[in-house]
């Protein structure tokens, strides 16, 4: 009986540290930064605008029936 929780152990700590290196090495990569369409501004001060987001027409995504929902104004 000892064997066996001995081994549910051993395989408990290998899926542990296997875990944990795949985070580490997950947080070694930079994330690539968030993009606009071509031609839109990305930013407003220091805040960045990713798409779906957009400020100014044809920047930002239309959904049916949600008219303007992504439309940003920065002022």
């Amino acid at each position: 009986m000892a064997l066996v929780h001995g081994k549910m152990l051993l395989m408990k700590l290998t899926l542990l540290a296997s875990a944990t290196t795949l985070l580490a090495a997950a947080a070694d990569k930079p994330l690539p930064p968030p993009q606009a369409k071509p031609n839109c501004t990305d930013r407003c001060g220091d805040i960045t605008i990713p798409y779906p987001f957009g400020i100014g027409d044809g920047c930002y995504i239309l959904l049916k029936g949600q008219e303007n929902k992504f439309e940003l104004t920065c002022d």
